[in-house]
């Protein structure tokens, strides 16, 4: 990794500076504040893994703290506090208390997921996005992402880069603040730690916590390596790849999606010794807490999947007449947790409505088959139950669905006759991977946020997976020779079905061949379904074995075809026609030579439409500027501006049309009205094509220029 990150144009001396901060600012310091408060977790891996979590999110707290008294440097007193934690006799007991060391297999086996989330962010995004400057474009929203934690430098809470009056951001920006911290306390860029250095530590640790959270609910170094690897695959049965979706939930391209999972899991690893009622439990309940808190803003679906696992698991805990203060306690907290949250730092949720089974409408079956461009203002989507396909589509979606979901279902597994009925842990964990089925169900977004619950829960449910596959080997005694050749049947007949179904380029069926594949899907699955319910009347408890442990073999094998095939759902930026090298090459210029509180103004707002594509409306994403220059915009772009998109378009006429007469009528009355509401630098684009006058050089300062990007000071 260390050498396709240097061969990939990362500076030697920022990957020193951000290892050591990652080493001396966030794992040794939580470490210690983790296991100070809770003790070992059983393993050097769930020590060191949890200590990074809690580090990560107690960097957030710094950040805000030193923020809030524009005192950035204070953000190293946290890991100094943390050290002193020392002094105290009891900090000192814990966090001496020796972890276990697993043995060579379970090592082995988790080594091999961690690889292979190195190399799913390595494959699929260190190597596909280039530092600036460079010739190759930017996926939109990873530059509005970019422009977030540029802005987390300078600013707590976060205002709107994008656009200078909108005020603070309504969206949830921990990700982009956790970037921010890790840029001023390590002194590397902005975009070089989201670039580069931030992704492939950020997966790792989702695995690792994913592995920690199954050591916790199952005692097993075999279950937690089982879980890491169920965690890892984007399409658990790659054979049918135009029917079953494919999942972006270690993608790097969305990064509030890939941090929520820190601090989620923190919580839900230490709720589940609140549920218990294990050792240290004030130590247990501080660190839920401080996971909580970090979740509140990581993802808005985060909070609402952890307080439908307490859910769960208080309806247990009444049925069981155990721990029903504390978790009944717990989840109001949490509740009261998130409706602040849904207040102060939630967001991107614009455009969402109520939508029976609308996520359906995403899969390429539909597209084909009912409408091309769903429609998103009806209760039923159009043509899924009625039209030319029939209740065959319908039926055939919704299997699909299950098998991309298939993890999730794990958290049956209690519920099943065989599984554990007592334990409040595990069925805190079924609520959370189960509760993410209901906004599937009932929301409808164009952009598919529902899908982000299913991604939240998708780590406790892989780890129910993994217990249900172990109970059900325990159950028959499988020895380790057949459950290893199970596995490697599973995992090879993937691979090779995988690769012999695998679409070529382009590849998009017709109406009739894509009817064909449902019906031919459809009966595939029934044949199975009844074949397995067959056996299983005489042979149950083998059968389910067997099952169980190819199963885990097919999302093994699924979890290395689907990123060495590349099918890990990261989006890649189409050839837009727009000159990249000049507008990155400004970018860098403008960061070197322009103060980091200056307001810009650009005459470009939207991003140019499809080859012969009509526009029927400005794709309000061209956000290059504030990314890549990380500098504040007057009016840059507007999608993700609710009063805009309420509006239709951007939501001050006259501000815009102040902003666009500065470039096609520059004259004192129009650039001072720009200087007015605090610009000092103008980004024309485009020359004459795009609305610049030849007469701007009169009225302001030409400062540089490349290809068709100028940058101008007011006078």
């Amino acid at each position: 990794m260390v050498v396709v990150l240097l061969a990939r144009g990362t500076p030697p001396s920022d990957l020193v500076r951000y290892s050591l901060f990652l080493v001396v600012g966030v794992v040794a310091p939580g470490l210690v504040l983790h296991k100070g408060l809770r003790g070992s977790q059983g393993s050097w891996l769930s020590d060191v893994g949890l200590g990074a979590a809690t580090g990560s999110v107690m960097t957030l707290v710094a950040w805000a703290v030193a923020g809030a008294l524009s005192a950035w440097p204070l953000m190293w007193c946290w890991p100094v506090l943390s050290f002193a934690l020392l002094l105290l006799p009891s900090v000192r007991e814990r966090v001496r208390q020796r972890p276990r060391s697993w043995g060579g297999g379970p090592a082995l086996a988790l080594t091999g997921a961690v690889a292979v989330a190195v190399w799913q962010q390595v494959s699929g995004y260190v190597s596909v996005v280039d530092l600036p400057p460079s010739s190759r474009g930017y996926y939109p929203d990873l530059l509005w992402h970019l422009g977030l934690a540029a802005e987390a430098t300078r600013s707590v809470p976060l205002q709107t880069p994008q656009l200078a009056d909108a005020g603070p951001l309504r969206y949830h920006w921990f990700a982009n603040a956790e970037v921010a911290a890790s840029s001023l306390m390590s002194g590397v860029e902005v975009q070089t730690v989201m670039l580069r250095l931030w992704v492939v530590p950020a997966a790792v640790l989702a695995v690792v916590l994913t592995a920690a959270l199954a050591e916790k609910v199952s005692g097993s170094a075999w279950v937690a390596a089982a879980a890491g690897w169920a965690f890892l695959t984007t399409a658990p049965f790659p054979f049918w790849p135009s029917v079953v979706p494919v999942l972006s939930h270690l993608n790097g391209y969305s990064p509030s999606q890939l941090f929520a999972y820190t601090p989620f899991l923190l919580a839900l690893h230490a709720l589940v010794d609140v549920a218990r009622d294990s050792g240290a439990r004030r130590g247990a309940v501080a660190v839920a807490m401080i996971g909580c808190l970090g979740a509140s803003g990581a993802k808005s679906s985060a909070l609402p999947v952890l307080l439908g696992g307490l859910g769960v698991a208080v309806l247990a805990a009444l049925v069981h007449r155990r721990r029903r203060a504390v978790l009944i306690g717990t989840s109001v907290v949490v509740a009261l947790l998130t409706a602040a949250a849904l207040r102060l730092v939630a967001g991107g949720s614009t455009g969402s409505g109520i939508q029976l089974l609308s996520n359906l409408t995403v899969m390429q079956p539909y597209r084909v088959l009912a409408r091309a461009e769903p429609d998103f203002s009806t209760l039923v989507p159009s043509g899924l139950v009625s039209g030319p396909a029939g209740p065959l589509l319908l039926v055939a979606l919704l299997l699909a669905l299950g098998l991309a979901s298939v993890r999730n279902l794990g958290g049956l597994h209690p519920f099943t006759r065989t599984g554990p009925r007592h334990d409040l842990g595990v069925w805190l964990l079924a609520g959370a991977s189960l509760t993410a089925f209901l906004p599937l169900v009932v929301i409808g977004h164009s952009g598919y946020s529902e899908y982000y619950f299913l991604y939240t829960g998708l780590p406790a449910g892989c780890v129910l997976t993994a217990c249900w596959v172990r109970d059900a080997v325990t159950g028959q005694r499988m020895s380790p020779a057949r459950v290893a050749r199970w596995l490697a049947v599973g995992a090879g007949a993937t691979v090779l079905v995988g690769l012999l179904t695998r679409p070529g380029s382009g590849d998009t069926p017709g109406p009739e061949e894509m009817r064909g594949r449902l019906v031919l899907f459809v009966v595939v699955l029934l044949v199975v379904a009844a074949g397995a319910l067959a056996l299983g009347a005489s042979r149950r408890r083998r059968l389910r074995a067997a099952t169980a442990v190819l199963l885990m073999g097919v999302l093994a094998g699924s979890a290395v075809l689907t990123t060495a095939t590349g099918q890990t759902g990261t989006p890649l930026p189409h050839d837009d026609g727009l000159d990249h090298l000049a507008q990155s090459t400004a970018a860098v210029w403008i960061r070197e030579h322009v103060p980091a509180d200056a307001l810009l103004a650009t005459n470009e707002h939207c991003l140019p439409a499809d080859p012969g594509v009509a526009a029927t409306r400005c794709d309000s994403r061209r956000w290059w500027l504030s990314g890549l220059s990380g500098r504040r915009v007057l009016v840059e772009s507007w999608d993700y501006d609710p009063a805009s998109v309420a509006a239709g378009g951007y939501r001050d006429g006259a501000r815009l049309a102040a902003n666009q007469a500065a470039f096609s009528d520059p004259s004192p009355a129009t650039l001072g009205a720009l200087a007015d509401l605090g610009v000092t630098w103008l980004v024309a684009e485009g020359g004459s094509a795009g609305g610049v006058s030849p007469d701007l050089p009169e009225h302001a300062d030409l400062r540089f220029r490349t290809g068709a990007v100028s940058v101008y000071s007011l006078r």
